[in-house]
């Protein structure tokens, strides 16, 4: 049996994949339908001549429906909306303007 971790992961994943029997499955086996997107970003920074060290950031992101709705998948929308999900649960988007060279 998954994990409640797992199961969410697998949620956000098949959300993603618009995977709808995943998306039931993953719901079956007790994730969250309020559960949030986790995106980790992991790099390496100069900290001086020849040095350098590893640093990490993790945010919760868009929530499933949010993400079920940013693909247009009414379908997997309508399964999180009957396993409970909150629609007024606020949404998320972290969005980071390009550089002003690009503009």
């Amino acid at each position: 049996m998954a994990t409640e971790s797992s199961s969410q992961k697998d949620l956000i994943r098949c959300i993603e994949c618009e995977d709808i029997g995943g998306v039931a499955d993953a719901l079956a086996r007790g994730a969250n339908p309020n559960t949030r997107k986790k995106v980790v970003l992991t790099c390496k920074v100069s900290t001086g001549i020849f040095k350098s060290e590893t640093r990490t950031d993790t945010i919760q992101a868009e929530s499933a429906l949010a993400l079920a709705v940013r693909g247009g998948n009414l379908e997997i929308a309508e399964l999180l909306l009957s396993a409970g999900v909150d629609p007024n649960w606020g949404v998320r988007l972290h969005l980071v303007p390009p550089p002003a060279s690009m503009l």
